[in-house]
């Protein structure tokens, strides 16, 4: 077991061994979410092979936490302007925590043979390997550290991803790439991250349901968005809740304007008889466009029925101007 190293200076990229306290969560950690039972497997796990004098250094974690110094306290000669700091975590935060539990009040041996007996290993070192990393750096490194892992949340990870696109100035095809993800993968995270909190909030419950919640999103109807995500929270099938969305987003009825004025200006009447055509198109493609979402699902990309859907929504605006033109138009040329 090593013992404690002393931060007079730091051997940038070596490892080193300090107690649990030294560190503390980076406050940019992407993860939010943290699994208690998954913790409390980790320190048994740690403790186990503690007790076996395994791991690097016979210190039961498998490989070191990585963590980078606070900002301004490294001189240009590798010594530190000051020794009280804690280090901010970037990689291993589950495996701190753990730690942390080892050290202070052990853990409860819950598995079979463990008999309930508590753990607890209040000298425990961890292995660290220490950085001087930019902000920027060191969040994409914590990106990559929890993107490594299945368990991280689709909020966490859409939040990640849209500050790296944002640091870059990246379009989502190039931050697909550069974190080594499909664009669509990239695209349904960014989304759900900027969906309203009632979203996000039935995300945090049912994380599984992110392809629904994505169109669910995009309801604008905030009493009839709260009945479909009750929907979701409930359970209900998935083709019952499309069913519901389908009836939403079918265009209204077409409200027929005021006949066509007997007496009017050659204007009045050229703009009446343009309108009128312009209307009776944009109808005729919203339900076309109705048509195909049912019809051809699957022949739509993401990121072509995304625009689509844009798109609709503003034609239906312009038709409900229009139709309210037109009837002006015809009672003022009574």
């Amino acid at each position: 077991m090593e013992a404690e190293t002393v931060l007079t200076e730091v051997d940038l990229g070596k490892i080193i061994w300090l107690s649990p306290s030294r560190f503390t969560p980076s406050p940019d950690q992407p993860r939010q979410q943290i699994d208690e039972g998954h913790i409390i497997e980790i320190a048994l796990s740690i403790a186990d092979l503690h007790a076996k004098k395994q791991g690097v250094g016979g210190s039961g974690f498998i490989q070191p936490i990585n963590a980078r110094l606070p900002y301004g306290v490294i001189n240009s000669d590798g010594t530190l302007k000051q020794h009280d700091f804690k280090l901010f975590i970037i990689g291993g935060e589950t495996r701190w925590r753990a730690a942390s539990r080892l050290t202070n009040d052990g853990v409860v041996d819950y598995r079979d043979g463990g008999k309930g007996r508590s753990i607890h290993i209040p000298d425990l070192k961890i292995p660290a390997v220490i950085n001087d990393l930019s902000e920027e750096a060191a969040y994409e490194l914590m990106y990559f550290e929890n993107a490594k892992r299945q368990d991280i949340h689709p909020l966490d990870e859409g939040r990640a991803l849209w500050k790296i696109k944002q640091q870059h100035g990246f379009s989502y095809s190039q931050l697909a790439n550069y974190v080594g993800k499909n664009k669509g993968y990239v695209q349904n995270r960014l989304d759900l991250y900027q969906a309203g909190q009632d979203v996000q909030d039935v995300a945090r419950q049912r994380p599984e349901a992110m392809s629904i919640l994505r169109v669910i999103k995009n309801v604008t109807d905030g009493e009839k968005r709260g009945e479909l995500l009750g929907m979701v929270l409930d359970d209900q099938p998935y083709e019952t809740i499309r069913k519901e969305l389908e009836q939403i987003k079918a265009p209204p009825a077409r409200k027929d304007p005021l006949p066509r004025p007997k007496t009017a200006t050659p204007t009045v009447l050229a703009s009446y008889d343009y309108l009128t055509s312009f209307d009776v198109c944009l109808n005729q493609i919203a339900h076309a466009k109705v048509a195909a979402d049912k019809e051809s699902k699957a022949a739509f990309n993401p990121d072509l029925r995304r625009q689509m859907r844009l798109k609709m929504r503003e034609m239906e605006n312009y038709m409900n101007a229009i139709r309210a033109t037109l009837d002006e138009v015809a009672k003022e040329s009574r």
